[in-house]
């Protein structure tokens, strides 16, 4: 999902409906978010469409659930939102270790969700501090010094 990703790991959250694409909070996407968005669309879609399909039973999993249901516990972050950024490799670690994973998906969790705020450590690590449109911030490793770049110039810190 190289494409979905990167809006995704912005704070947004997109979701296809009837063929739409549907970005949620849209008021908060920059224009060069919506560039970017109006140049990948057709690959946006295609890659949550094949996300969705590939994952449609999941839910069934009590183990995954529960997993994902106490990392979000009292944060303003639903188990879906949670699901949705969760990659296969994060699901395969929880499926094999559920007590040992939950702390990390809970630490994600809570940096989706503002209570969490990475330190300029992170930076230095070689991670960039991206900025939510809920006001949380999140560190993320780059795939590239052009990667880097992007999330600066996509994730601006607020305005006062």
């Amino acid at each position: 999902m190289k494409y979905a990703r990167r809006i995704q790991q912005a704070g947004f959250r997109l979701t296809v409906e009837d063929g739409r694409l549907l970005v949620e909070p849209f008021s908060r996407l920059s224009s060069d978010q919506i560039a970017f968005m109006q140049r990948h669309k057709a690959e946006i879609i295609a890659e949550l469409q094949a996300a969705n399909a590939d994952t449609a039973g999941a839910f069934t999993d009590s183990t995954l659930m529960e997993v994902l249901t106490r990392a979000c516990e009292g944060l303003d972050l639903t188990v879906d939102d949670l699901w949705r950024l969760l990659d296969q490799e994060d699901i395969e670690a929880i499926h094999q270790n559920p007590e040992a994973e939950w702390p990390v998906v809970r630490t994600f969790a809570k940096s989706l969700s503002g209570h969490a705020r990475p330190s300029r450590a992170a930076e230095s690590e070689g991670k960039v501090i991206c900025h939510t449109p809920a006001g949380g911030r999140i560190a993320i490793e780059p795939d590239s010094r052009e990667h880097a770049e992007w999330l600066r110039r996509m994730n601006p810190k607020p305005k006062d």
